[in-house]
């Protein structure tokens, strides 16, 4: 990994480093967080219709359960889930279903994702509602989890959260077969990984950063 990315901006005052709580993110930076309204506290009101469909209850109660429901059913059961919480556990950050997933309403761009100021994996319940979509996601932000666990990561450097967005996707999303029937070239199988690897790490790092495709590709060219 490479020295830390600069920003433009002079404002220092909210450093946010992985012990920092209760963060918001001030005006000059974006992490993301407006994908995940509720965690600032913002309710999601059932429309009229829903309460009318759902017997009483809106939609978003249904989803949360179903996708609670997946989530205990991926930590019993799920082989790669269950790897990456043994691997925590054994580093010393035993994960707790009720302290560190959350399945909340987010932004429709977004399924998942990890906030390092809680220790929390968040799972989209209005957007996961499959036990195979529940397993993909939570491995891939269990990688996060461990990575913020084992390591320090300075979420103000890009450079590592693009060192973190790489392993994820090349442990989790990525396999050979994977990588093959995404891409066009499929005579050179032998890089069908490796593009697959760099393809999905800068989609999340754009999403994550709210950067340009070229700058994405910069950092990730620089840490992997």
């Amino acid at each position: 990994m490479n020295g830390k990315d600069q920003k433009s901006n002079s404002d220092t005052n909210n450093l946010y480093l992985n012990s920092a709580k209760d963060f918001k993110p001030n005006k000059f930076e974006d992490y993301g967080y407006f994908f995940f309204p509720q965690r600032f506290g913002n309710v999601i009101k059932p429309k009229w219709y829903e309460k009318f469909l759902f017997y009483g209850n809106s939609r978003e109660i249904l989803n949360k359960n179903l996708c609670e429901q997946n989530v205990e059913k991926c930590i019993e059961n799920h082989p790669g889930v269950k790897l990456l919480l043994s691997a925590m556990k054994s580093i010393g950050c035993e994960a707790n279903i009720l302290r560190h997933f959350s399945c909340e309403y987010c932004d429709k761009a977004v399924k998942g994702g990890f906030d390092p100021s809680t220790n929390q994996i968040i799972l989209c319940h209005n957007r996961v509602n499959k036990y195979t979509d529940c397993a993909e996601i939570l491995s891939h932000e269990l990688v996060h989890a461990f990575d913020y666990c084992r390591a320090f990561i300075d979420v103000e450097n890009n450079y590592h959260v693009a060192c973190t967005e790489i392993r994820a996707a090349n442990l989790t999303s990525c396999s050979i077969m994977d990588a093959i029937s995404n891409d066009s070239a499929l005579f050179h199988f032998k890089d069908a990984q490796k593009e697959c690897v760099r393809r999905k790490a800068a989609l999340s790092l754009q999403m994550v950063r709210n950067i340009c495709k070229e700058r994405a590709a910069f950092l990730l060219t620089h840490s992997f």
